[in-house]
């Protein structure tokens, strides 16, 4: 591997032997555009040492454009969620390609990258209204993490530019949950709302979850899949980590509202005879069908409307509710975080930890049962 530098016209460049392709002929790679020797020496020495590790690039006239659409077609249909898969396109499409889509991939840099988040936050809504909330555009930021670290797999950037870049702080959304009270007016409301207070299941668990998931005698429910909705329609899909994947105590309360629904179900079920669609599902539509999730959460809405004594709360809202009233009521951190799946007892102390009354104080009477006898002998 070799490489020289010399000056042309005002700037100075630097060249370097790339490696042979076969018996081919010889190949070089001119880089210019260096204020000073010092600086095109110093270029020249990195190149060489990327070479060295195998890890040089050779650029290509691929855009960011053409790059994110490779993605999305043979790494992200094939490897996300359909709706997952969705998301990550409409970001490429609205938010990235209209600022940085036409830079080509080997001249990408985190100047780049910082200016598509500095748009975002200025100007980046499509209504023209104004920029995108930080939790938007570190969304964005994520995206583009694992896009280009697979460029980098494929050989096809050196080094990921996203990583070099700052994107901006996401807010801290402030959570809502209801009250004890306001949970028992909800209580009335239907089955749906019913399981989300006492589980704290999400909503595509809650929709997906089977009769053949109930476990009646041990009084657990096994959370096996997710009802997703895309623009495919409506599916199930197997849990995204083994700790969603998980069992949950039901309260004798739960059970009781499952086996009056079960059988108000089986009545349906007489009613529509042959046309009825036998899923096996707990929440499902009066045919048996799937029930589908934007309508649970438009006609939960509803109802929050009617009801001018319940905060402004979504359907989610309830997981929250769940975890919230159980800390508040003494619980371990460790059960909550296990019932609602969450990826380690950190995140559930992180999130809902400023809900758990009295820690401080209970600590410091921990330790003067400790520790108070003693001094107070010691001082005796």
């Amino acid at each position: 591997m070799r490489g020289h530098v010399r000056k042309r016209g005002g700037f100075w460049c630097f060249v370097i032997d790339l490696p042979r392709v076969g018996t081919g002929n010889r190949r070089q790679r001119w880089f210019s555009g260096f204020g000073t020797r010092k600086k095109a020496e110093a270029a020249l020495s990195a190149a060489l040492s990327d070479l060295g590790k195998g890890s040089y690039v050779e650029p290509s006239p691929m855009t960011v454009s053409d790059f994110l659409h490779r993605w999305l077609d043979d790494h992200v249909q094939h490897n996300c969620a359909a709706k997952t898969g969705e998301r990550y396109a409409e970001i490429v499409r609205n938010h990235v390609l209209p600022v940085i889509g036409q830079v080509k991939l080997c001249e990408l840099k985190p100047a780049h990258i910082q200016e598509l988040y500095s748009h975002a936050k200025r100007a980046g809504r499509k209504d023209g209204r104004g920029g995108l909330s930080s939790r938007t555009v570190h969304h964005i930021h994520r995206v583009l993490t694992n896009a280009f670290n697979a460029g980098v797999k494929w050989q096809l950037l050196a080094n990921n530019p996203v990583r070099a870049a700052t994107p901006p702080r996401p807010e801290v959304k402030e959570m809502v949950a209801l009250s004890q009270q306001q949970s028992l007016r909800l209580l009335e409301l239907r089955l749906s709302v019913f399981l989300a207070l006492t589980t704290g299941m999400r909503r595509g668990e809650l929709l997906g979850l089977k009769w053949s998931d109930i476990d009646w005698d041990r009084r657990i429910v096994s959370v096996k899949r997710a009802l997703k909705q895309s623009r495919r329609g409506l599916e199930l899909q197997r849990p995204k980590t083994a700790r969603s994947a998980r069992t949950i105590a039901l309260p004798p309360i739960a059970l009781e509202a499952l086996r009056s629904h079960k059988i108000v179900q089986a009545e349906g079920r007489m009613r529509f005879g042959r046309a009825y669609r036998d899923l096996g599902l707990v929440l499902a539509e009066p045919d048996g069908g799937f029930k589908r999730p934007d309508a649970l959460s438009t006609n939960f809405a509803a109802f929050v409307r009617r009801h001018s004594e319940l905060p402004k709360v979504r359907f989610h809202d309830l997981r929250h509710t769940h975890a919230s009233l159980l800390l508040q009521a003494g619980e371990h951190a460790k059960v909550v975080s296990e019932r609602l799946g969450h990826s380690s007892v950190a995140f559930t102390l992180d999130t809902y930890g400023h809900l758990m009354p009295g820690m401080e104080e209970a600590a410091a009477a921990k330790l003067d049962g400790l520790f108070g006898a003693a001094g107070r002998m010691k001082n005796n």
